[in-house]
This record gives structure tokens, C-alpha cells and sequence, in this order.
């Protein structure tokens, strides 16, 4: 099973980078450290956990009254839209509503608005910024580091439109999420709960796939999947990342 560290106590962030590291993942509960500590403390705190996850490979999510006003009202502050917008350019995984979508009034106009806010975050903050900034901490001695990596790396110097990791765990499309690709990134797995996983990872979508005995047929059956989820056109360049020979566990070719 996975494990989804919450941290809600100063004790947490005195032993931050042990958490971080026996994790599968990390959420920032601020509302809960707004109240343990000083208030004033927590934008640092969610700014070093997010730097942090970025080095350890680790998804991270921001959560607790992003959009708190939508309990009541259809709009949210302008304060809310900006934390919602500087939490995605500091490199969070994930946002989370809470209050807003269990007992307020306007779930689905919440909901919405969050996507919204993201996604113009996202088009507006500048990849290649955030792309070099994750390549700074890749440890290069760590196998699936170097696949990803040097996919970034193709990324940068190539016209390439979709990423597709064929996936037993989820780690390369993990470590490549964390690489915040310019492109998008689709994880192909038989394994539905890699899957579920994946829907946590930035910029991934996953997509289930069945297992082939030769990889010629998995790269076509990639490229028809990627058809037709329209996550590319005729004609765009795919790189594919895939362990060979088929069912070995680890990603060890680039295509």
C-alpha cells in the first residue's frame, strides 16, 4: 500500500526529510500548521516542502482552505485565485479541495474555478524555468534518473509533443512528472492500481494498456492509444520509454 504523509505538526517539519523519504507522497495540511505554529511560518514551510519533494522524487500536495470563501459564495477572493497560482508555480503536484467541495454550497463551481486557475498557471510559468530547476537535483547515479533525464534533455533539444512510459510501478513516469516536462507525459500500465497512482503525478495521464510479448506491437498499440485519447496528431514525434526485454521492471531503452 501507499502512504500519504500529512503534515500538521512542527514535529514533522523538524524530521522533514526522513518523512519526505519513507513516503510514497506528502500533503501539506496548513490549515492544521497555521494552527501548531505561527502563521506567518507556513508559506516558508510550504515553499521548503515542495523544493524538497522536487529533490527526493516525491509527489506533493497543497491542501486546506485554497478556495475557503466558496463555502459560502459562488466567487472566491482574489487572494485565494493567487495562492491556488503560486502554489502550482512552486512546483506542487496537486491541489486539494476540502470544505468547499464536501459541504459547500457551490461544489461543482469550486471545482471549476480550481482547474481554471491551475491550468492558466501552468500555461503562464514558464517550463523551461522549472525544467532546468528539477535537473539541478537529479542524481545521475540512480539508474531511472538518467532515463529521465536524458528524455528531458530530448525534450529540449526536440520537437517532441507526447512522452509514453510503459510502466510496471510508476517510477520513470514518476521521476519524469517531477522533470515538469514542456510536453505531456502518458503512463501506460496493465496495472490498475500504478494507474490510480498515477493520477496524482503532474502532468500524466494514465492510460491502461495490455501486455505484449514484443515491444514492436506495445509501440504500436502506443501510438493507436495516443490517437485516439488526441494526445497527439499525424505526424508528431513520440518518445517511448520502456524496460526490454518486456517485464523486466526497470526502464532501460528510449525509442
Amino acid at each position: 500500500a501507499a502512504v500519504i504523509a500529512k503534515i500538521e505538526k512542527p514535529e514533522a517539519i523538524e524530521r522533514i526529510e526522513e518523512i519526505v523519504r519513507e513516503s510514497d507522497a506528502v500533503m501539506i495540511a496548513r490549515g492544521d500548521l497555521g494552527v501548531e505554529m505561527r502563521v506567518e511560518e507556513v508559506p516558508h514551510i510550504q515553499k521548503k516542502i515542495i523544493d524538497l519533494c522536487a529533490r527526493m522524487n516525491r509527489p506533493v500536495i497543497v491542501a486546506t482552505q485554497m478556495l475557503e470563501s466558496m463555502i459560502k459564495n459562488p466567487m472566491p477572493t482574489r487572494a485565494e485565485v493567487s495562492d491556488v497560482a503560486n502554489a502550482i508555480e512552486d512546483g506542487t503536484d496537486a491541489v486539494m479541495l476540502s470544505g468547499e467541495t464536501s459541504i459547500g454550497k457551490y461544489p461543482l463551481r469550486a471545482f471549476t474555478t480550481m482547474s481554471n486557475v491551475a491550468k492558466r498557471a501552468e500555461e503562464t510559468m514558464g517550463d523551461h524555468v522549472a525544467l532546468d530547476r528539477r535537473l539541478h537535483f537529479c542524481k545521475h547515479e540512480e539508474f531511472g534518473n538518467v532515463i529521465a533525464a536524458s528524455i528531458a534533455q530530448l525534450v529540449q533539444r526536440m520537437d517532441l509533443k507526447l512522452v509514453i512510459g510503459f510502466t510496471a510501478s510508476g517510477r520513470t513516469v514518476r521521476l519524469l512528472s517531477k522533470r515538469r516536462l514542456p510536453v505531456r507525459i502518458a503512463g501506460a500500465s496493465n496495472n490498475l492500481r500504478v494507474l490510480c497512482r498515477m493520477g496524482l503525478y503532474r502532468g500524466v495521464e494514465p492510460v491502461q494498456i495490455e501486455i505484449f510479448d514484443q515491444s514492436e506491437e506495445m509501440f504500436r498499440r502506443g501510438q493507436e492509444l495516443a490517437m485516439e485519447r488526441d494526445l497527439v496528431r499525424q505526424g508528431d514525434m513520440i518518445v517511448f520509454a520502456v524496460g526490454i526485454p518486456l517485464g523486466t521492471g526497470a526502464t532501460n531503452t528510449l525509442r
